[in-house]
């Protein structure tokens, strides 16, 4: 008996040793989704080829905000020359098949989509991506899950966030349309970043009826125990937590002289108000607020940009901001 008790006495200690050392470690932010490229059309004619996609937006706001990141996708062989992987870590799976790709005009409006998801090959090479990310090692993250993966890896995810209960999860539901495909995940998540519309069509999916997003976003958010944080543009931003009131914060006024472009503005306020609640909250609830407004002054430098994420977001940018 009393072999099984020192043997159960170390088992114990060895249990919370390794809590204690997940607890010390740095939160590493690992983005699930699509990268793109983005064909800028200018009136002269010139075209420019930039590396997008919601997914690689938000990863490449938060590393250029100082977060340690990892960006999990499929990338065509050929096009990977083209993405900028200075700003965060890549776990890609190479495929043939080309990745999504959007041609905007000299305004920022989308002309053309040329989307691949569905095809067997780009999903295979997707889900492999998500698969050797997940085994690669087990230590402490915020995902953040944007709604253009295929299903089989929304299964492999979610298998994941049974197994490690101390992954926080963020929701990106991406458009209206794919929106309802991540209410699967309500229940795992700690964070779900909608504009109005996609939070229409998540009560829809929910069985939540309303004419009101407040009272919307108000009864999603207690009912699954996710904190809602809807955009609205220049409208700014309502908070709701689970059984708390409203909260609005007001977006940050843009110079008139600068052109009105918000491509890349909802992704770079995604991934610097995670950097910042990493690394200057160490993601305490209670100043999530605090993050949520470093984001939102983010999105207000973007949407001075023609490109997906300014340029000028640094660590330095977001310690001096705060």
């Amino acid at each position: 008996k009393s072999i099984q008790a020192n043997v159960a006495l170390i088992q114990r200690n060895a249990t919370v040793a390794a809590d204690i050392a997940l607890a010390k470690q740095p939160v590493q932010i690992v983005v699930f989704g699509v990268a793109a490229l983005d064909h800028h059309h200018y009136h002269d004619n010139k075209v420019v080829v930039t590396s997008g996609g919601v997914a690689r937006n938000i990863a490449e706001a938060a590393g250029r905000a100082g977060a340690n990141v990892t960006l999990v996708s499929a990338i065509r062989k050929g096009d990977i020359s083209h993405f900028d992987c200075s700003f965060c870590q890549y776990v890609q799976d190479e495929t043939d098949m080309p990745n999504y790709q959007a041609h905007y005009d000299a305004f920022g409006s989308v002309t053309k989509e040329s989307f691949f998801d569905g095809t067997q090959t780009y999903n295979d090479s997707l889900l492999k991506a998500v698969r050797t990310c997940i085994h690669k090692d087990r230590s402490k993250k915020l995902i953040i899950l944007d709604a253009d993966l295929p299903e089989p890896a929304f299964d492999a995810i979610e298998k994941y966030l049974l197994e490690l209960p101390h992954t926080t999860l963020w929701l990106e539901p991406t458009t209206p349309t794919k929106a309802s495909r991540l209410c699967r995940f309500l229940p795992y998540a700690s964070l779900a970043t909608p504009n109005s519309v996609e939070l229409e069509a998540m009560a829809q999916t929910l069985g939540i009826q309303s004419d009101c997003i407040e009272q919307l976003a108000y009864t999603i958010a207690t009912k699954t125990r996710t904190t809602l944080v809807v955009t609205r543009g220049h409208e700014g931003i309502l908070v709701a937590t689970p059984g708390n009131q409203i909260k609005t914060l007001h977006t940050t006024p843009i110079p008139l002289s600068f052109p009105n472009t918000t491509l890349g503005a909802g992704d770079t306020f995604v991934g610097v108000t995670a950097a910042a609640w990493i690394r200057l909250f160490r993601m305490d609830s209670s100043r999530l607020v605090d993050a949520l407004s470093l984001g939102m002054k983010a999105a207000a430098l973007t949407v001075q940009s023609p490109v997906s994420v300014h340029p000028s977001i640094t660590p330095e940018w977001l310690d001096n901001t705060y």
